[in-house]
């Protein structure tokens, strides 16, 4: 994203693959999202939010991070 990608899908798989090389197998989602309404996005055009759930062990690990 800080380097200019702002396609959803594209997006979606650098993290999966970034997750897949630290050994994370078990991804719940990844996900684009509008910050305010929390609804998908196949663009950032504007306030977004990359959300994240996978299984670390037996730890459920859920996060987010502002695409802005």
């Amino acid at each position: 994203f800080k380097h200019g990608e702002r396609t959803g899908n594209t997006l979606r798989g650098i993290v999966e693959e970034t997750m897949r090389r630290a050994n994370i197998e078990k991804i719940d989602y990844i996900e684009v999202v509008n910050a305010d309404s929390l609804t998908y996005l196949d663009a950032v055009e504007s306030r977004a939010r990359l959300c994240v759930a996978a299984h670390v062990g037996r730890c459920r690990l859920i996060d987010n991070i502002a695409l802005e």
